[in-house]
């Protein structure tokens, strides 16, 4: 009989935003907490590893 294991996998996920501005230094500029709440155009999750795996069964 199969077993139903917990696996913690790690990645790098990635977007890009639209950003309009005056400058690039005004982009530059622009704190990271603003980038957040900007509609994301496209969005990659890259699988890098595995972290852990646990038995729920120990």
């Amino acid at each position: 009989m199969k077993k139903t294991f917990h696996v913690t996998c790690s990645e790098k996920n990635s977007y890009t935003v639209h950003v309009q501005a005056d400058s690039l230094e005004d982009v530059e500029q622009m704190d990271e907490s603003e980038f957040e709440y900007l509609e994301r155009v496209d969005e990659t999750s890259n699988f890098l590893g595995v972290d852990d795996i646990k038995d729920p069964d120990t």
